[in-house]
């Protein structure tokens, strides 16, 4: 390659990874000259929202901060307010929670690992190719993945967003038996994340960068010291001398920046140099940096598979996140296993408390790092100040560190290996499933239909609270007060789009949707459209035709490859335009809801006696 020419290499949309963000790198020759790291999904003021609002409310509305880690925010949320009530929760409740916190390592780990990291490991594209060369770790991934989401639906109230946390406690306790059925299904799953991590192992896993070969960052997580800590604990530094402190000093050790390239703050160590000087750092969060911190908290048998499978914590290699994500859903099953043993019901749901004014402080550790929350509160229990520090902002500073040294040591690679290495990268420490795209393109060929005794399945998509979204649920109730339930299965479906699969496998399916239109003389609009070749590829063109993530033609892919598609799939859309947070559906999309319920009974009476 020309050694002296300049070069800009422009990632436009990260691809598996949460949020909308964007990577540029400008080089000339062999030297680095600039490197963004650009988060520009708009902000979204959940601290500004929470101003005002009781404390009563608060664990709902940090919950939709994320639709992968709601239980982390709400965990926060709870402790914080806790803590400025001078509220102590029983041991009972408290094991609860963590078991709430097992549910959701377990989910979205194992969602990372398999669907959007192992993707680059195994030189693929996407999760659809994984599917296709390697059917039995996914199936695998996905009941694991099932027992995680089990956990939350039982004790939350439901998969995604809980709605059974409180401030004090639980609104509701589960009864001993339907908590201790998710003991079997919890220990297949630990038998197949047991094997599953010995598959991520077996990867060729590249050399890490320069900014962990120059001495070991700083590795920021709680610590506790009896257990591996999820939501209690104490802030630990690795390798400051003020190492450990209570999360009330949170904000002494560390400082908020905002940067002209990015929307997301970016979190800074404040520590002194050999001088005495104060300067600020970045620093790593998320399971390397818990694993380096607490490994001792590990069950024995996990440290012995950790041997076995040659995954060891020192030298730090943030592309070996993958292990330490698969290392982290063993412990979570074999915690689950252990609370769930151990539990019975009979005691208070939650503790009673007076609001007081004050503050309060907590951090918890999300799937992806420590997330941070602070409120202030008046006597009424009404919240005057949020400040909210999630782990993204908190590593994307350190990411782009570690960015810099990666490109600065493989500026001989072509545009785009190094373009791939450096998504690679990133996918180290932010995983989630917002923005998953790139998916491969197939011809799908029909297998002749089968008559089958299974009753068909309508399964409505969407959020009663977000106006026209409402649409689906809203035909739902209409076949459920006419008695349709002896005809089909019927479903509301508020998981992600990934736990379709489980559902249509093999059945004859019709999906009911709000479709998004930008045309008002479409609004209202109902269509019934069977899911074949030709409409997958005017999806594929249309991209995102729902209100949904992940798009419906990923997760109807993905089905393909591990031989789990719909018998039939009748898609029946409602059009519409407005989907903001409302209980009130538009006047045309009301007016459609009879002709839609006409449509579904139609289709339902073919399906039957076809």
């Amino acid at each position: 390659m020309n050694r002296h020419r300049k070069r800009t290499i422009k990632v436009s949309q990260l691809a598996r990874v949460e949020g909308e963000g964007s990577l540029e790198i400008q080089t000339e020759g062999l030297a680095l000259q600039d490197l963004k790291l650009s988060i520009f999904e708009p902000p979204r003021f959940f601290e500004a929202f929470l101003r005002g609002r009781s404390h009563t409310e608060a664990p709902d509305i940090t919950a939709r901060i994320c639709g992968i880690c709601p239980v982390a925010y709400q965990m926060s949320t709870v402790h914080a307010i806790e803590a400025a009530f001078n509220v102590e929760v029983s041991r009972e409740i408290d094991l609860l929670r963590r078991l709430l916190y097992c549910g959701e390592w377990i989910e979205s780990h194992v969602l990372h690992m398999v669907m959007l990291h192992a993707p680059d490991f195994l030189k693929l594209h996407s999760a659809v190719e994984v599917a296709r060369d390697h059917r039995n770790e996914v199936e695998a991934a996905l009941q694991i993945k099932q027992a995680g989401n089990a956990i939350i639906r039982i004790l939350g109230g439901r998969e995604v967003h809980p709605i059974n946390v409180c401030v004090g406690g639980f609104f509701s306790l589960p009864k001993t038996n339907d908590l201790k059925e998710l003991l079997t299904p919890l220990e297949e799953a630990y038998e197949k994340a047991d094997k599953l991590l010995e598959w991520v192992s077996s990867f060729s896993f590249p050399e890490a960068s320069g900014v962990f070969k120059n001495g070991k960052p700083p590795l920021v997580s709680l610590v506790h010291e009896h257990e591996y800590p999820m939501n209690h604990g104490l802030v630990c530094l690795s390798n400051t001398r003020a190492s450990r402190f209570p999360v009330t000093e949170y904000e002494d050790h560390f400082v908020e920046q905002h940067l002209a390239h990015s929307t997301a703050l970016h979190s800074r160590l404040m520590v002194r140099n050999a001088s005495g000087k104060s300067v600020e750092e970045p620093y790593l969060t998320g399971p390397l940096a818990r694993l380096w911190n607490n490994h001792q908290h590990l069950p024995q048998k996990i440290k012995k598979k950790m041997q076995s499978v040659g995954f060891q914590i020192s030298p730090i290699n943030p592309f070996r996140s993958l292990q330490a994500r698969g290392v982290e859903v063993l412990f979570a099953l074999h915690e689950a296993i252990q609370i769930v043993k151990g539990y019975h019901d009979g005691f208070a749901p939650k503790v009673d408390f007076k609001p007081l004014a004050s503050q309060g402080f907590s951090a918890t550790e999300a799937p992806r790092g420590l997330l941070y929350h602070h409120f202030e509160l008046d006597t009424d229990g009404l919240i005057s100040k949020a400040k909210i520090i999630p782990p993204t902002s908190q590593n994307q500073g350190f990411i782009e560190e570690d960015l810099r040294y990666l490109v600065t040591e493989n500026l001989d690679l072509e545009d785009d290996e190094l373009r791939h290495l450096c998504e690679q990268a990133i996918r180290n420490y932010d995983p989630c499933i917002s923005c998953a795209s790139h998916f491969l393109k197939f011809t799908r060929k029909r297998k002749k239909k089968e008559k089958t005794k299974t009753l068909p399945l309508v399964i409505a998509l969407g959020n009663p609270y977000r106006q026209d979204d409402a649409a689906g649920p809203a035909v739902l109730n209409k076949l459920r007060k006419k008695g349709m339930e002896k005809s089909a299965e019927l479903i509301h479906f508020q998981g992600d789009a990934l736990g379709l699969i489980a559902h249509w496998k093999g059945r004859d399916t019709i999906l009911i949707d709000a479709v998004m239109t930008d045309a008002s003389e479409n609004e209202g609009q109902v269509t019934c459209t069977e899911w074949n070749h030709t409409f997958s590829q005017s999806v594929e063109k249309r991209g995102s035709f729902t209100s949904h993530l992940p798009n419906l033609s990923d997760v109807f892919r993905v089905s393909q490859q591990l031989n789990k598609t719909p018998q039939r799939l009748m898609i029946v859309g409602i059009s519409a335009r407005h989907f903001e947070y409302g209980e009130k559906m538009s006047r045309p999309v009301l007016k459609a809801l009879n002709e839609a319920e006409l449509v579904v009974q139609t289709t339902l009476e073919e399906m039957n006696h076809a």
